[in-house]
């Protein structure tokens, strides 16, 4: 709008609004320049055919009202100058507003289109656009709109049943004007869809199992409630499962047992009942959790979400641990393209995984799928087992005992066996009997003698993997030496291994002949030798055994376990001295041998003379011949003698020759 210029040295009026008043008058308002006594104002609408004066205003007026035939077939331009004044002189003009539709087909809204009455337009006010209902009497404000706008389109809501007229009217108001334009009529009927509302997340609670849908409300003004469909797998059919009224963005249900996943969508109805079809389908994870009888992995697959027009950021999966009320992170942050993870899994735990979708739009709630419950049960399995010894018994077998306390029946254990310095062989295998807490081998094929036999146990749970292996342990190989021309037996053996704390001592077991053994002597710990003079012996039978048994220092198991070497003999080679010639009545006047290390027991002497004939016989070594036969000494002459005995390991021994009798001469 232009202010204030002077024309031809005289101030002129400014047209500050121009309106049509509802009975379709035209109301004329201008700005009163400097009074000027007795001049009024000519009000002229501006024509093609020429400028026509429309009327005449005294002075001191700023309005006029006048009737104007042209008021409903164009915008109308008008000026005001002071009476005496052409056109020429007038500052500017204004026009009414002209209203009219624009074209549409469609009968759900109305397209307004306005003239502006100003140009340019002020900065400041508003236009007001109007509406009322035929029969309604009431006229409502649709809206608010700047200067600068000369176009609306205006949705009739709740026109639902048949074509209604309305009439609409657009004012202009500021702080100097309050125009309005003409009004125009027209029949309506709503048959606009609503926009769609808008799925955010649809979710289930991985404990309660219920389902919960997300959306954001449609923007339309009248929706008044919204459908939620249910849809097939192949997502051809869609079934109504609820409704919620307006402004309601949640529905929770109870699936009641039915499996996922679950493929909804919501759709929002107006009070005329229009609708649009589903915008996009959300369907829920579905998990399924496998875990195979004695595995230690939980295989867990799901199907992916969907829904999020911009995608899925990634996946975590989750799980509740032994009922916590607070889930754990199992795995984070996984690809999108992921459906499935193997998971490593406690033994004997309670879980109940879900997996959590998170989208790539941060504003939208994340998904959890269905909840899957799992209990890895495994087997309970042995926690201490120890090989307690290593012996050999008297028949040179070799008895392994295990100590297994609190073995589960499903334990299963095998034994290895190495020989000398050969690798470990399988050699046993035994499921323990219930209610035992010792498990026995007698090693039947060990050669004890000959070599060193180590063992140990492994232990196999009811899933038949393997719990561990128990300590090794060795059998002791006892071994004797004879020097020659010495009288002494030597012992040496290999140190006992495997024991938790060690050996705390060696004892020595021994027998003479085929007697018991008995505890002789004893070394520490760490000492693996012996040695025994038997020069004291000489009188024995000259056959030695021996034992060796290791002591063991106690340890976490409790008590001391004992492990028994080989038993190992010795026979002495016999000593035999035999005189050759006695005196009978003189110094030498029995006859007998002196003998060490034989069996006295199996002695036996025959004493003939040279024709055969037997003389004299004994089976005591302390028993010799004196030289007489019947009573009478015999002649001097040789003799023959035959002696037998055994030595210590039963050998026969027979000594013959001649012996001379001398007759003494005193």
């Amino acid at each position: 709008m232009v202010c204030c210029i002077s024309v031809s040295g005289q101030d002129q009026p400014i047209i500050t609004c121009v309106s049509i008043l509802e009975d379709g008058t035209v109301r004329i308002e201008w700005t009163e320049p400097t009074p000027i006594a007795n001049e009024g104002y000519n009000v002229w609408r501006v024509d093609p055919s020429g400028d026509i004066n429309v009327g005449y205003a005294l002075p001191a007026t700023t309005s006029l009202e006048y009737i104007e035939p042209l008021i409903e077939s164009m915008p109308i331009d008008y000026y005001v100058v002071r009476d005496g004044y052409d056109g020429s002189d007038a500052l500017d003009t204004a026009s009414t507003m002209f209203l009219e539709f624009s074209a549409t087909i469609d009968p759900s809204f109305a397209g307004l289109e306005w003239s502006l009455p100003f140009d340019p337009m002020p900065n400041s006010g508003e236009f007001i656009i109007e509406r009322e209902r035929e029969n309604f009497g009431m006229q409502v404000i649709v809206d608010g709109l700047p200067t600068y706008t000369t176009s609306y389109e205006d949705t009739l809501y709740g026109a639902c049943f048949d074509l209604i007229p309305f009439t609409y009217r657009v004012r202009y108001e500021s702080s100097q004007c309050q125009s309005s334009s003409d009004t125009i009529s027209d029949k309506f009927r709503d048959l606009r869809a609503p926009p769609q509302a808008q799925v955010e997340t649809i979710s289930v609670d991985p404990l309660s199992e219920s389902v919960t849908i997300n959306w954001a409300p449609s923007p339309s003004r009248d929706i008044e409630y919204y459908v939620i469909q249910e849809v097939s797998s192949d997502d051809s059919l869609f079934s109504n499962l609820d409704s919620v009224l307006h402004p309601t963005v949640e529905y929770i249900y109870d699936p009641q047992g039915l499996e996922g996943p679950y493929k909804r969508t919501v759709i929002a109805k107006d009070t005329c009942k229009n609708e649009i079809s589903y915008d996009t389908i959300h369907s829920t994870i579905q998990l399924e959790a496998i875990y195979p009888p004695c595995g230690e992995v939980v295989n867990l697959d799901w199907t992916p979400y969907r829904g999020w027009i911009d995608g899925i950021s990634h996946y975590d999966i989750k799980a509740f641990i032994e009922f916590s009320p607070n889930p754990t992170i199992i795995e984070a942050g996984l690809d999108p393209s992921t459906t499935s993870f193997d998971f490593l899994a406690q033994r004997n735990t309670n879980y109940r995984f879900f997996i959590e979708a998170f989208p790539e739009n941060e504003s939208f709630s994340s998904s959890t799928s269905n909840g899957v419950s799992i209990l890895t049960e495994y087997p309970d399995r042995i926690s201490d087992f120890y090989l307690s010894s290593v012996s050999t018994k008297e028949n040179e077998d070799i008895e392994v005992i295990l100590h297994t306390p609190n073995a589960p029946d499903s334990t299963r254990f095998e034994l290895f066996r190495a020989e000398g310095s050969d690798g470990f062989k399988l050699v046993y295998s035994i499921d323990p009997p219930p209610d035992t807490d010792t498990i026995r081998f007698v090693d039947t094929d060990a050669r004890s003698n000959q070599f060193v036999y180590t063992y140990y146990w492994d232990a196999y749970d009811g899933c038949n993997a393997l719990v561990g292996s128990s300590n090794e342990s060795s059998s002791i190989l006892l071994n004797i030496r004879t020097p020659e021309n010495n009288l002494e037996n030597q012992l040496f053996w290999n140190d006992y291994i495997g024991w938790e704390q060690g050996v705390s001592s060696y004892q020595i077991l021994r027998a003479e002949g085929d007697d018991k053994l008995f505890p002789f002597d004893g070394t520490p710990d760490g000492v693996t030798d012996w040695l025994e003079d038997v020069e004291d012996l000489l009188f024995t039978s000259g056959k030695f055994c021996y034992q060796v048994e290791a002591v063991e220092t106690e340890s976490s198991f409790g008590g001391q376990n004992v492990s028994t070497s080989n038993v190992s003999c010795v026979t002495r080679e016999p000593l035999i001295w035999i005189p050759d010639a006695m005196v009978y009545g003189g110094f030498n006047d029995v006859f007998a041998p002196v003998m060490s290390f034989v069996d006295f027991e199996t002695y036996r002497m025959e004493i003939y003379n040279k024709w055969g004939e037997l003389l004299f016989e004994s089976r005591e070594i302390e028993n010799g011949w004196d030289g007489t036969y019947k009573g009478s000494a015999v002649r001097e002459d040789f003799y023959r003698y035959i002696i037998s005995v055994e030595d210590g390991e039963g050998k026969a021994i027979i000594e013959e020759g001649r012996l001379y009798m001398v007759r003494s001469s005193n």
